[in-house]
């Protein structure tokens, strides 16, 4: 209606998905919404909205009609939310139910309801955090916060063992120093006297170990497990000492064979076949860095890395892209995409992929740029005048702001875009040479 055309059933529908965020806005925060507040991302990030929900307003509110959900289908969905959000089934049983489906949003959704009504078991708390640590974009402070609330002595034989399990992969995930493991020592030593055949317990007693100490339970650990190559790779790193590598290679190598899928680590040992001149273990681990899919954002910015120094950069898109489909919401990720495209001079995908999500200072400066870049000089303005405030705006924020004030007509504040660019970078001669022209 704002353009001038006819409602449509897709824009009815785009205007309920508004309407829904706008709501959902005030029922989250318990506040009125200011005066043009979006409230998409709030929706996306809150925990306290079912995830359904959640995914039907992203579909509502899509720019494209062709993407928007058909009204029977928001019919449907609206209907099993309040069903589910109703008084007539337990939360707890909602919760066990969303843990057999599989369904992990759902099932954190149901935890943190549970937790809030204070039904939240020790050993759902174990479940969550092992949830949340299996998932790509795993939120670790929120897998720290159920573990934290566990009183050991609630769970049974089992979820004891689940618990320590899920303690291991948690204090691996976050890559914490060595001063937070060795305080569960006796715990993991305790784990791996019950449990002996459960590998990752091992993980966490070798990682809790001192260093001094550390070779002699990796090799006990290699001596229960011989074919696993995580455990291989942890005695390689123990048995590591200067003047000792070629040992440390071969067990690193044999590691990988056994199965070990660490993308940075085999891009370590890459180099280090380069190093020691061994010609067909670098070709080997160039064909398994090669073949690797990445598993976390991490990996995946190694990978890319990599990419970029041995093939000029040629899959680059291909592992970002993949990246970016296991974390969408990874800040490095997309900083990492857009400078990508970037450099393509691939204006029109940055001004499309940057539109709406460009949430930091350099994916602003990227989205004016490429405006610039297809003279949509009305839309870059006022993000370059932002930028010109940053602390760390670079000289040619000031000389794009000044060339679009240029271009639009506004001479006189062109002009002090220049010379404000002047006074902050006083030896840049392109805002100097800019300068003068337009005088």
């Amino acid at each position: 209606i704002l353009s001038g055309t006819s409602a449509t059933p897709a824009s009815d529908v785009y205007s309920l998905g508004r309407l829904l965020r706008l709501l959902l806005h005030a029922w989250v925060l318990r506040r009125r919404p200011a005066c043009g507040t979006d409230a998409g991302d709030l929706a996306d990030a809150t925990a306290d909205v079912h995830p359904r929900l959640r995914t039907l307003l992203r579909g509502l509110t899509q720019s494209s009609p062709v993407r928007r959900p058909p009204l029977p289908d928001v019919e449907a969905v609206l209907a099993r939310c309040l069903e589910e959000l109703s008084d007539s089934v337990s939360p707890l049983d909602r919760l066990t139910a969303t843990d057999r489906e599989g369904q992990a949003d759902e099932l954190l959704f149901w935890v943190r309801r549970c937790e809030r009504m204070g039904l939240l078991t020790s050993a759902w708390r174990v479940r969550a955090a092992e949830v949340i640590l299996q998932m790509p974009e795993s939120d670790a402070a929120l897998a720290n916060h159920f573990l934290s609330g566990c009183q050991f002595s609630e769970l049974n034989d089992l979820e004891q063992c689940r618990y320590c399990k899920t303690l291991a992969l948690y204090l691996e995930r976050t890559q914490q120093p060595s001063a937070s493991w060795t305080q569960y020592r006796d715990l993991f030593h305790w784990a791996v006297q019950r449990w002996a055949e459960v590998e990752p317990l091992w993980f966490g007693l070798i990682h809790a170990t001192p260093l001094a100490e550390r070779e002699a339970v990796a090799r006990q650990a290699k001596q229960c497990h011989p074919n696993s190559g995580t455990i291989t790779f942890l005695l390689a790193r123990a048995v590591y000492r200067p003047g000792n590598e070629s040992f440390f290679f071969e067990l690193g190598c044999q590691a990988f064979r056994l199965g070990y899928h660490s993308v940075r680590d085999a891009i370590g040992f890459h180099a280090f076949a380069e190093k020691l001149e061994d010609s067909s273990m670098q070709t080997w681990f160039r064909d398994f860095i090669e073949r690797s899919q990445s598993s976390t954002a991490d990996d995946c910015l190694a990978l890319h890395k990599f990419d970029r120094e041995t093939n000029r950069g040629m899959r680059e898109f291909q592992i970002l892209e993949k990246g970016l489909a296991l974390a969408p919401r990874d800040l490095r990720l997309r900083e990492t995409y857009a400078d990508a495209l970037f450099r393509r001079e691939r204006w029109e995908i940055v001004v499309e992929t940057l539109r709406s999500v460009a949430d930091s200072t350099r994916l602003r400066r990227w989205l004016a740029f490429a405006l610039c870049n297809i003279k949509e000089y009305k839309e870059a303005r006022p993000i370059l005048e932002e930028l010109t405030g940053s602390e760390d705006a670079e000289p040619d924020v000031f000389s794009r702001l000044g060339h679009c004030l240029s271009v639009l007509n506004h001479r006189e504040q062109a002009r002090a875009a220049y010379r404000a660019g002047c006074q902050r970078f006083p030896d840049d001669q392109s805002l100097r040479s800019s300068l003068e022209t337009l005088r």
